[in-house]
């Protein structure tokens, strides 16, 4: 008896563990989470992924943390996060998750098992995480978005993976332009058009890949 009354006050004194658990990432409302303000331009983002759904029927959820302090449950509680996420999406025939960490720049990809892309998760997460990586590195958030988002759709779609590619801020006018901020333009300076810029932009993105390696 003196056992039993012992371990009912232990239960009583332990706080419930559902109501001190944290989630492991945020509750994915919408189509691109950023808690970190690292990511420019977050509406052309959220809008080229609303794109990626149009196009593939596939809603990719893109979130960027910090850090993920339990990867193992993360992956094995996906499924159920993407399937809730996307519960309210019409013409969904698949979902994904991109998850970006920037402490240690890192991309994690997890599918609802229903993206048909020719590869299982796996390989099909390096495959991006391979066109991703130097751009994260390099601190180029923006970039590295968006050709994750462009290697993948090529692969659900059957179609060649993408060069690497610069794509420009909007707004953007020069090549060293900081990432989501608009330049001090000298008015006595013609301003230059988007294909003007292109090739600059380019270049300037493959010398800075080179740098890293």
């Amino acid at each position: 008896m003196k056992k039993i009354i012992i371990l009912l006050s232990l239960l009583i004194l332990l706080p419930p563990l559902t109501a001190t658990s944290k989630p492991l990432i945020p509750i994915m409302k919408t189509l691109f989470t950023d808690v970190t303000g690292t990511v420019p331009d977050a509406e052309e983002i959220a809008h080229k992924a609303e794109l990626f759904r149009q196009q593939t029927g596939v809603a990719p959820f893109i979130v960027v943390l910090p850090d993920i302090n339990n990867e193992a449950s993360l992956r094995q509680n996906g499924k159920a996060m993407l399937a809730h996420a996307a519960s309210s999406m019409s013409n969904v025939k698949g979902s994904v998750l991109l998850l970006f960490t920037t402490r240690e720049p890192r991309l994690i990809m997890i599918t609802n098992g229903q993206v048909e892309s020719g590869l299982d998760d796996k390989h099909l997460g390096l495959l991006v995480e391979n066109h991703t990586l130097a751009y994260l590195h390099a601190d180029l958030w923006y970039q590295g978005i968006n050709n994750a988002l462009a290697v993948l759709q090529a692969q659900i779609l059957k179609q060649p993976t993408p060069p690497l590619t610069y794509y420009p801020h909007p707004g953007q006018q020069h090549e060293n332009d900081p990432p989501g901020q608009l330049p001090v333009i000298d008015t006595d300076e013609p301003i230059l058009q988007y294909h003007d810029i292109r090739p600059f932009c380019l270049g300037s993105c493959i010398h800075r890949l080179c740098c890293i390696f």
